[in-house]
Parts: structure tokens; sequence; C-alpha cells
């Protein structure tokens, strides 16, 4: 008895003592917490960082060594490394010098250091991985001459969860099995572009020649695949390819045919019939349109996603120019509880749906991107309360001059549009034809919330736009119909030639305003010129991204460039003997 007493008393005194360094270990800690400021609490700070765009997280490793630091594994998982190299090398077209902060411009790494980086301990790479990388024009052979593609796959391939690979070459089915199955074991998003299949001599793999069922449990990070098809066929079947990845949630076809996309989802359906939890897809893009469009959106596909019945959220098509009401209707009333983003591509000569949607209520719907030949009017809102999104764009890159008309608002009665909460949600709208000054007054009406905009505006429209939509965050003019007078109101000459402005200039109503551009990524000139940015952009408080073609002096373009922190201005000079723009 005396022994067990002295075993308790010996056992009361270790947790007594056990506890009470736990308290002050906690103590400690809170104390460390209470006085150190948040912009030095790693705790704080290593969240922070996690949340932050990849852009603002370059800017802010380069504060100090404690934020460098603290923001590397953040950094490393958001980053992408690109590799572009021929058959023995692959360089790094953006390699980050982690050393400097800075891209390595001088002396691009090769494989083979990148390699020995990675293997280094003192480097952290396992701990603190790089998760995203890109493979540009790589020669995938099972046995490559040096072995730098296969130690690539050795070191870094369990460490990887997005990889894009972009024209990659491939000579045999094994290697490409090789890199779908076993090289990335924890991918969890893969795409590809153009691949090429033209040397391979042997005919693809089926279910009865060197099919390998998945083990259990393997495969299972997999959500994201997106493949180029290339208007090829692939070495392996489609009931292959996703037996191995069962909790696929986005899917992308491109360049596909009927048969392939037909063969897709008839796997989809082999595989779901046994367990339904399997390939819950909830992101299709079967838009195979390449230059043209398709005839139609084949009954027998539509058939296959009808009785799928699929958890879509996202849904990109090609409808062709000849499909019928009907197939729509029957797309849209099976995934109407789910659908969230509708994106659809209509062929140019087509006749628009007078009744789209065909009374289908979509109530979860957020966005709705498609050209004009979708629908007739605005009408549809009604059955789409909840949207946020609505861009109707041209089938041309939708940057430069719109030369088209549209009928769309003209044809929209505003007792449709008036009924309770019909537009009173959509945040963001796209309209790439032209348009009349009744029209943008009606859209001001119809939608009162927009907060990004990207449509062509003359001066009075850009007027109107600034007094009616003052929430404006962004906004993106197509043509060049706009002058000074549009940005700063109307001005009247003095004597000394300087402008005065007679009334507060338009632009100084979105006081929100964060990002302007106009005719980006064209050469077509705009006629803005001085005034614009003396009395319109340098008092825009918020503004943080410019784009602009102008002919602006040289000392206006400095005081631009020195306030507006993304700043990109065409220079244009206007040539007074050809009367034309240079």
């Amino acid at each position: 008895m005396e022994s067990v007493k002295k075993f308790q008393k010996k056992r009361d005194a270790q947790r007594s003592k056990s506890e009470s360094e736990t308290s002050e270990s906690e103590e400690s800690v809170q104390r460390f917490h209470n006085e150190t400021p948040p912009m030095e609490n790693p705790v704080i700070l290593s969240r922070l960082f996690e949340l932050c765009p990849q852009k603002q997280l370059a800017k802010f490793r380069s504060v100090c060594k404690q934020w460098y630091s603290l923001s590397l594994a953040s950094w490393r998982s958001s980053v992408q490394l690109v590799f572009w190299g021929d058959t023995i090398f692959a360089n790094i077209d953006s390699f980050w010098d982690e050393s400097t902060s800075t891209y390595d411009t001088e002396e691009i790494p090769t494989l083979r250091k990148f390699i020995a980086y990675v293997e280094d301990e003192k480097n952290d790479c396992f701990q603190k991985p790089y998760r995203r990388f890109c493979l540009k024009e790589w020669n995938m052979k099972d046995k490559d001459k040096d072995g730098f593609i296969q130690a690539f796959f050795t070191t870094c391939g369990p460490l990887i969860t997005d990889l894009e690979l972009i024209e990659p070459n491939f000579y045999e089915p094994v290697t490409f099995r090789k890199v779908l199955f076993t090289a990335f074991p924890n991918l969890q998003s893969l795409i590809m572009k153009d691949h090429q299949l033209s040397l391979w001599n042997e005919n693809p793999l089926t279910e009865g020649k060197e099919y390998e069922a998945p083990k259990e449990g393997e495969h299972l990070a997999l959500k994201k695949l997106h493949i180029d098809m290339n208007h090829e066929h692939l070495p392996l079947t489609w009931l292959d390819i996703l037996s191995h990845f069962p909790n696929l949630e986005n899917i992308r076809l491109y360049n596909a045919d009927r048969e392939q996309i037909e063969n897709m989802l008839k796997a989809i359906k082999i595989i779901r019939k046994k367990n339904k939890r399997k390939l819950a897809l909830k992101h299709l893009d079967i838009l195979s349109a390449d230059l043209y469009a398709q005839d139609e959106l084949y009954p027998s596909i539509c058939e296959l996603i009808h009785e799928l019945k699929l958890p879509l959220e996202t849904l990109t098509i090609d409808l062709g120019v000849s499909t019928s009401a009907n197939i729509v209707q029957d797309v849209l009333e099976t995934h109407q509880k789910t659908l969230k983003k509708l994106d659809v591509y209509r062929g140019p000569m087509a006749k628009p749906f007078y009744e789209f949607p065909f009374g289908v209520n979509l109530q979860a719907l957020q966005e709705i991107s498609c050209s004009d030949r979708i629908f007739m009017n605005l009408h549809f809102m009604k059955f789409a309360p909840n949207l946020k999104r609505l861009l109707i764009f041209d089938e041309s890159d939708g940057n430069g001059i719109p030369i088209l008309d549209s009928e769309i608002i003209r044809n929209t009665f505003p007792s449709e549009m008036e009924r309770p909460n019909v537009g009173k949600f959509v945040t963001e709208f796209r309209f790439d034809y032209t348009c009349s000054r009744e029209d943008v007054r009606n859209l001001t009406i119809w939608f009162p919330n927009i907060k990004k905009l990207k449509m062509p505006l003359d001066n009075d429209q850009f007027s109107k736009v600034c007094k009616r939509w003052r929430d404006l965050e962004e906004i993106f003019i197509l043509g060049n119909e706009m002058t000074d007078h549009g940005i700063t109101g109307r001005i009247l000459p003095c004597k000394n030639y300087q402008p005065t402005l007679r009334i507060r200039p338009n632009i100084t109503y979105l006081t929100n305003l964060r990002s302007f551009k106009i005719c980006n990524g064209t050469i077509v000139p705009t006629k803005l010129m001085d005034n614009s940015a003396i009395h319109g952009f340098l008092h825009c408080p918020h503004l943080q991204h410019l784009e602009v073609a102008s002919q602006m002096n040289d000392h206006v373009r400095k005081e631009v460039y020195a306030k507006i922190p993304n700043c990109n201005i065409t220079r244009i000079r206007y040539n007074r003997e050809r009367e034309d723009w240079d």
C-alpha cells in the first residue's frame, strides 16, 4: 500500500509540474501575440499571404526579410514555373530568383540546375514546394538521352498539383500513360494543349488491350482535366482514363468531334452506373468550335447529357446553326436546379430563339455568356432573377471597333424589365454591338447596380453612364467615338487657348473607378488628348489601371505615369498631310 501511495504522489507531482509548464508556455505565447504588432505577427502574416493575389504577394515579398520568409510557402504554391526547351534540356521561361526577388533574365537556369536546386536541402523545396508547372514543347520519351526529364518526374512529380502541357510530343503510348497516371500522383489540375501524336505507329489502346484497372485509393486527387483533342484520337480509351480519376469535377474538350464527345459521355455513363458518387461533374465544356460552328448540338449528345443528369454548375456548349428549341429546352430543364454559369455559342447565320429560355426557371443561374443570336430580347431575365453577369459578345475578339448592330435592347419591352428583382443583381455587363443613346438610357434603368462595363460609347452615352452608374469600378470602352468632351464634359476656350471647364468633368462622378480601358489590344487610335488626363484621369483618386491610345504630350504622359500605377498609353500622332493617324 505504501508503494502504491508513493507512486500516486509521484504521478500527481509530475502531472502538476507538466500542467504548470503548459500554462506557462500558453501564457508566454499569449503574451507574445499581445505584445507583437499585427504586421509582425507570423500567424497573421502567414494567413494574409495565403489570401493575397500573386501580383500583390510579389510586392509584399520585398518589404523585409521576415515577410519574405513567411511568404515563401504561399509564393511557391501560387507561382507557375514555365519550362521551355528542346529534346534534351528545358529552359525556365520565367524563373523567380528568390535571392533577389526578381525575375532572372540574364542567366536562365537549365533543367539540370533546377533539379539540383530542388534537391538541395537548404532550399526547403520539399517542405515548401513549387506546385504549379508549365512544360512547353517537351519531347516525352520513355528514356531520354541524358535522363533529365525522368529525373524531373522523379524529383518534382510528387510535388506538382497543377500542370500545363503545351505542344508536348509523345513518342509512345506508354509515355502518355506514365504522364497521365504515374508521374504526378498528387496532380489536381491537368491542361494539355496542341499535343502531337502523329509519331505513333501503334493503334490506340482499348479495354481488351493493355487495359489496367486502377487500384483502390489511387489517383483520387485529379479534379480538373482540359484536353485539346487536336482532331486526333488519344492512345487510351475514355473508360481507361476516367476510371482512374473518379473525383473529376471539371472536364473540357476542345477540337473534339462528335464521336469523341459521345465516347467520353458514354464512359461517364458506364462508371456512374456502378457508382453515382463517381464523376459527379460540376463543369462541362464541350464547345468544340475552332473557327466555325457545328451544324447542331446532336440529339445523341443531348440524350446522353439528359441521361447522366450531372450536377452541373457550368455548361459550355455549341448550339450550332440548326439546333431545335426542344433540344435546348431539354438541356436547360435537366440542369435548372444547379446551373450557375451558361456559356453558349451559336453560328453566325443562325436565327435567335424567340422564347429563350422556353419557360425554364433558372433560379441558380448567375452568369450567362453568349452571342446576340441566342435570344431576341432581354425578357429572359425574368427567368433568371439572380443573374449577376450578362455578357453578350461578338464572335470576333471584341476589342476593336464594333461594326455590327443588334436589336436586343430595342426589342425589349420596358414593362418586362420593371418587374421586381429583374436586373437588380447584375453587376457586370458586356455588349459588343453598337447601340443608340436611348438604348444606353434604358440599360442604366434596367441594371442600376453595374460595377464592370464593356461596351461602345460616344460622348453623350459616356456622360449618361457616369451620372447614372456611379458605382462603376471597371470600364472598357469599345470603338473610338469618344473625345475629350466625353471625359471632361463641355469646355470653352479662353483667350490664352487653355480650355476652361464649365461643368464638373464626367469621369469624376465615378468615385470608385479603378480601371479604364479604351480600344485595348488594338492599333485603333482614340481622340483623347491632354485634357482627358489633366481634367479627367488625374482627378480619379482610386484609378490604378489605364490603357488608351492617345495623342498626349510628353509632359502630360509623364505626369499620368507618375500617378497611376499600371499605365499603358500608346502614343499615336496625327498626320496633317494625310489627315490620318500614324
